[in-house]
């Protein structure tokens, strides 16, 4: 219902439709084992951000959660404290530092953040 609502409330061309059709195709040709389009998809959208907010309550004193990405790498290689993730890139450094803790403000042991 709510698709044919908007279908109706933005009058969807045919040539519109064929458009979106296309894209959707294109998306899915390259979708493969390591590469998944429709979860990028999914982030360009906002949707996954939505249901990983529908899904877990906030709680008093605790970041909400979020998603892990959309650029998030499993096994990514850890670099020391004070490393460079540049690769090599030029431009301006930045540093990034923080503190994980509980929801009581005890800092959690072993905690690592992921940038």
């Amino acid at each position: 219902r709510h698709l044919h609502n908007f279908a109706r409330e933005v009058r969807l061309t045919e040539d519109e439709w064929n458009a979106g059709i296309e894209f959707l195709t294109d998306a899915g040709h390259i979708t493969d084992d390591k590469r998944q389009e429709f979860i990028l998809l999914s982030d360009v959208f906002g949707l996954s951000m939505q249901t990983i907010a529908i899904n877990n309550e906030t709680h008093k004193n605790a970041t909400e959660a979020t998603v892990f990405g959309p650029f998030f790498v499993q096994n990514a290689p850890e670099i020391p404290i004070g490393g460079d993730i540049a690769g090599g890139a030029s431009g301006q450094p930045c540093w990034v530092e923080g503190t994980v803790t509980d929801t009581d403000g005890k800092p959690l042991p072993e905690a690592r953040i992921e940038v």
